[in-house]
């Protein structure tokens, strides 16, 4: 999406709305490979955040009329999805605990 039409020469915000989604998987990995639940669940508030950029940066590129209200609607709604799932994610894993994951 961002590499097509008038948001592809958006460069700044082209280039943050690419930094939050590998912001997101980065942390996703990232998180995975720590010892503990709460180790992982840090990085997963971290991929939540980039979810919550996401949402911004899409009523940005909406009001500057590089997305239909509808398309920018419909990434939004995607964003919020996965920032539930992550918060599901963060909810089990802090009520679990586990010192070592492994």
């Amino acid at each position: 999406m961002t590499r097509v039409g008038s948001l592809s020469r958006d460069l700044r915000l082209r280039d943050q709305i690419d930094a939050c989604a590998d912001s997101l998987l980065s942390n996703l990995s990232e998180g995975f490979e720590q010892g503990t639940d709460r180790g992982f669940a840090r990085y997963l508030y971290i991929a939540r955040g980039s979810c919550a950029e996401v949402k911004a940066h899409m009523a940005v590129a909406q009001l500057r009329r590089h997305v239909t209200p509808e398309v920018a609607d419909s990434l939004r709604k995607d964003a919020e999805q996965i920032g539930r799932m992550l918060t599901g994610l963060i909810d089990y894993l802090l009520q679990s605990d586990r010192k070592r994951r492994r």
